[in-house]
């Protein structure tokens, strides 16, 4: 009894941290991507990102998760409706890269978040799934709380060939303006508000 009694007692003693959930996602929140050839073509454009949570703990990131919509990439850089942006658009949804049929979501997994000091930046530890092969990330990102509003960008590279995006990253076989560099650059914006 005198046991029951104590731990009852050191339950309501320990902190309670407040727990909330965001699943808010603004318009704004996007994916940028940057690829290109050692030679010759450098191309860039956006993916949406479809739907999301982000858990806070004491009103800072704790995890989340985010589901990326690969039907939706897009190419910027080049005219649309140009016979190079359709071919692009075309070999980007392929098997050679996302085989978006097959694969038509990617997923951002936040595992945990640390805030470093003296500064507005976070270290997230999370999980990027593409094509179904989920690999560890890590990437610091630049943190914002204004009101109701959260918000956080990051720029970081990705090596494809770790989630089995190999197409034209061959040497041996390939002239320099037809190999694809192994890096793939992200620029990732995630704005939540708190309803």
């Amino acid at each position: 009894m005198k046991l029951l009694i104590a731990g009852i007692i050191l339950s309501f003693s320990l902190p309670m941290f407040a727990e909330t959930k965001l699943t808010n996602i603004e318009s704004s929140s996007v994916i940028k991507w940057t690829g290109e050839k050692i030679v010759g073509a450098k191309h860039h454009g956006i993916i949406k990102i479809k739907e999301g949570h982000l858990n806070l703990v004491e009103g800072f990131p704790a995890s989340g998760e985010f589901l990326i919509d690969m039907d939706s990439i897009f190419v910027q850089d080049l005219e649309v409706g140009s016979k190079m942006h359709e071919k692009l658009m075309k070999h980007l949804r392929s098997k050679d890269f996302f085989r978006i049929k097959k694969h038509p979501y990617a997923k951002l997994t936040i595992l945990s978040v640390k805030k470093l000091k003296k500064s507005n930046k976070i270290e997230v530890n999370s999980e990027l799934e593409i094509k179904g092969v989920s690999k560890p990330l890590v990437f610091t990102a630049e943190y914002e709380k204004n009101g109701k509003s959260y918000t956080a960008q990051a720029n970081f590279v990705v090596d494809r060939k770790v989630w089995g995006l190999k197409y034209g990253s061959n040497w041996a076989t390939k002239k320099l303006d037809k190999i694809i560099k192994d890096q793939i650059g992200f620029g990732l914006k995630i704005k939540m508000v708190k309803l």
